[in-house]
């Protein structure tokens, strides 16, 4: 009869701890992943600093595109990212020009 070899049981051995390892790490990476989702602002903060008032709406489309959502009349776009609690609201006057932009960072 034939020795078994040793290489095959040290494999298995260390095969069971990284398996156990990879799967408590992967719903820690998960979390962190969905944090890092929610908590970040809906458009980059570089987008957000080119919008001045006075720019007009079409200006606007041009750098962060057509907005999630319009309320008080056209007055208000509101960008935000699906699923998330963050968001940018772009506020315009009577002539359709920024008058403040506002996140909730």
């Amino acid at each position: 009869m034939r020795p078994k070899d040793k290489s095959v049981f040290r494999a298995k051995k260390l095969a069971i701890p990284s398996l156990i390892g990879i799967t408590l790490m992967l719903p820690v990476c998960a979390f962190a992943l969905l944090v890092y989702y929610f908590e970040s602002s809906p458009v980059k903060q570089d987008f957000i600093d080119r919008i001045e008032p006075g720019m007009t709406k079409d200006e606007v489309v041009s750098i962060l595109g057509h907005p999630h959502r319009v309320y008080a009349n056209g007055r208000e776009w509101q960008y935000h990212r699906p699923l998330s609690w963050s968001w940018l609201s772009i506020w315009f006057d009577d002539n359709g020009e920024v008058e403040e932009c506002e996140t909730d960072d």
